[in-house]
């Protein structure tokens, strides 16, 4: 289905899976924007994908944990049916080796930048015929072992965030608030903070009942289905995209 005059913004979305999410939506005939807090060249060549698409798309630079930046970005939008949170930090520390800087550096944008969107996108939202919130929670958030405990304390308040906003939106607004929770996904995310190896990669696939790992359009893929639910009855669902469900 191709859908217009729809619009969708993807909060980190200038690369890895959200960029890949920013792509599906604009197959889809969905105007795109999506935000970037550092990359604006990887920004830029997002943009130029989706409007090769041939929809309307912009690239827009916030700090995602500054209520100021965050305003400003909704209060310039205009328009939106979808909002997509897909910001992600690591740092491989647990609570005894964390300092509050590293917490912060974590946190910060994950907890603090999916209220500050979410509060500044209900107005919007909230005037559109088919209005749409997705989180982006790894598996992590479900099964921490306290090795990434920032990251992973951010993941499980995701998961409550999304529980909690599913009822009291659609309640209020009719915004239906579902999550896409994808397995171990190879992006730039697991190379930045240390972790990546072919033997572990190898592992996941070898460990996972389909033989392979989560691929971004994997993630991209669900997160259309929840939005262009044709019942639009779908609320409050965990969408585990890992080839083996919940835990």
């Amino acid at each position: 289905m191709y859908y217009v005059d729809m619009k969708a913004l993807i909060i980190g979305g200038s690369g890895g899976i959200g960029s890949v999410i920013a792509f599906a939506y604009a197959r889809a005939g969905y105007d795109v924007a999506l935000t970037y807090y550092q990359n604006k060249e990887k920004a830029d060549g997002a943009v130029r994908e989706c409007k090769e698409l041939g929809v309307s798309a912009e690239a827009i630079q916030i700090d995602v944990a500054d209520d100021a930046s965050v305003k400003a970005l909704f209060a310039d939008l205009g328009e939106l049916d979808v909002l997509v949170f897909a910001v992600a930090e690591e740092k491989p520390l647990g609570v005894d080796e964390a300092s509050y800087a590293d917490w912060r550096k974590v946190t910060a944008p994950m907890i603090d930048g999916a209220f500050l969107c979410t509060h500044y996108a209900v107005p919007l939202l909230a005037k559109s015929d088919n209005p749409n919130i997705i989180y982006i929670p790894s598996t992590d958030g479900l099964r921490p072992d306290g090795d990434y405990i920032a990251y992973q304390t951010s993941e499980a308040a995701l998961i409550a965030t999304t529980i909690g906003n599913a009822k009291r939106l659609a309640k209020k607004y009719k915004i239906r608030v579902n999550a896409v929770c994808p397995g171990p996904t190879k992006t730039g995310l697991w190379d930045k903070a240390g972790g990546s190896t072919q033997k572990l990669w190898d592992d996941f696939a070898h460990n996972n009942p389909l033989g392979r790992v989560t691929e971004p359009e994997d993630v991209a893929r669900a997160c259309l289905a929840l939005s262009e639910d044709s019942g639009r009855y779908l609320n409050g669902n965990f969408l585990y995209v890992n080839g083996q469900g919940g835990y």
